[in-house]
């Protein structure tokens, strides 16, 4: 169990990183959409510019945009293009981004498939052991996913091969509480509101390993929820744009909401939003193969690849060679013709051209000579693109 104030300790050191870190948007996905993104700077990624948070931060988010290169349409992996060689320019990495087609989502699929074939109905069973209300719960009234298997067949499984080191938690979807004759919610001897007696109604919510602002295996995991609180914008306005933060130990769900003005990161004293009193952290890592990485071990608990993980660089090969190809036929399909150039020598009426143009001495101008079409060179292309030499 973890101590509100502790629970401060943490927001402040999230917020002492945040402010000296160049780049880092809690509500921005991973990655670019490739058709908005435009390359701003060729040698930048933006992974090296966001707070380490905590002990292989950047290795988990590196890795969960690594393989999302490979599992979402319409995303470009600039990072695959900061450096694609000696003479590479801005403009070839824009061409790339603009031509760019996600081969690779195939292998993607059949990879998720053939893992999904574990969940087919014939492969596994639940004992309820006649808990017959549990049973309808899991089965039928599941907030938002209508049951646990919808839930794992359609998001956990996907979550998991992408972002091992992402988080399920299990939360309430709705607290209501007592209220008094008046209408007015009421409050215990220290002022917190008094739960109703209305069935809790749990349910999974997936929390990205980019939004883990802190953790320790075992203890508490600090999450940035989806949720957003008011703040006052650089216009003075008041704006639901502020950072709702959740911490997780083995008793309570903590909250601690962003206040005052949006840039200057204050935040409110933790509330408990939540106790659930279980004795056990109702969060875990959605895991994968174990990665050995000593100081992450000691103060962190352990960090995951997914197994989509170790094909990931034999994947980039063939999005890098793709995008290089693409340009090269570009290039080759459309070059541009050098020969070296003749004089035009036409004639007519005795007045030969002159810089593509002929005197005409019955009108008293110039004309555009019809050989050369005002070039004034002898065209060297025959009709069907030859050079004649």
């Amino acid at each position: 169990m973890i101590t509100p104030e502790t629970a401060k300790n943490i927001v402040s050191n999230f917020v002492d990183k945040l402010k000296s870190a160049k780049s880092f948007n809690p509500f921005a996905s991973v990655l670019p959409v490739g058709g908005l993104a435009k390359i701003e700077n060729k040698t930048k990624d933006e992974l090296s510019e966001m707070p380490d948070l905590w002990p292989g931060y950047r290795f988990a988010v590196r890795q969960l945009r690594d393989i999302m290169s490979h599992t979402q349409r319409d995303v470009f992996p600039k990072h695959l293009f900061l450096d694609m060689g000696p003479h590479a320019k801005k403009r070839d990495i824009e061409f790339a981004r603009l031509n760019f087609k996600a081969i690779t989502l195939p292998v993607w699929i059949d990879f998720k498939n053939t893992v999904s074939r574990a969940f087919q109905d014939g492969n596994w069973s639940v004992n309820y052991k006649e808990q017959d209300d549990f049973q309808k719960y899991v089965e039928e009234q599941v907030p938002l996913y209508y049951s646990i298997e919808a839930f794992r067949n359609q998001i956990l499984t996907p979550l998991k091969l992408q972002d091992p080191n992402g988080l399920i938690a299990i939360k309430p979807y709705s607290i209501s509480y007592q209220v008094d004759d008046e209408g007015n919610i009421v409050a215990d001897d220290e002022g917190r509101p008094v739960m109703s007696d209305d069935l809790i109604e749990p349910y999974p919510v997936y929390y990205s390993s980019k939004n883990i602002i802190a953790q320790k295996e075992g203890a508490f995991y600090a999450v940035i929820s989806g949720e957003k609180s008011m703040v006052i914008n650089e216009q003075g306005n008041n704006v639901s744009e502020g950072i709702v933060i959740e911490i997780y130990d083995d008793i309570n769900i903590y909250q601690i909401r962003q206040t005052g003005k949006k840039i200057d990161y204050k935040f409110a004293d933790p509330v408990i939003y939540f106790n659930h009193n279980l004795g056990y952290i109702p969060a875990t890592k959605l895991k994968g193969v174990p990665v050995l990485i000593p100081d992450a071990v000691e103060e962190v608990g352990l960090l995951w690849n997914s197994p989509f993980a170790y094909a990931v660089d034999n994947l980039d090969k063939v999005l890098t060679d793709d995008a290089v190809l693409e340009i090269v036929k570009k290039k080759c399909a459309f070059p541009y013709m050098v020969a070296v150039g003749m004089p035009c020598e036409f004639e007519m009426n005795g007045n030969k051209c002159e810089s593509g143009k002929i005197w005409d001495i019955d009108a008293n101008k110039h004309h555009i000579c019809p050989s050369c079409q005002g070039t004034g060179m002898k065209n060297r292309l025959s009709p069907s693109g030859e050079l004649l030499i």
